[in-house]
């Protein structure tokens, strides 16, 4: 992807900020969303699954205290 960045810079002409174009600005704020979708997406799918029977008891124990 390539941007067309401005940079503004301090006295000795170190880059301080950068300055988008609003679609590319959105086009990297949803890139980045997609990213933690995935992350999020590839945590669940290594999780240990449990069968429903013992969340279903799991639920009527704590449900008696």
């Amino acid at each position: 992807m390539k941007t067309h960045a401005q940079y503004i810079t301090d006295e000795q002409g170190k880059k301080k900020a950068v300055i988008l174009d609003l679609k590319e600005y959105e086009k990297l704020l949803r890139a980045l969303e997609d990213l933690e979708d995935k992350k999020a997406f590839l945590s669940v799918v290594q999780e240990k699954s449990v069968p429903y029977g013992e969340i279903e008891s799991r639920l009527k124990k704590s449900k008696r205290r």
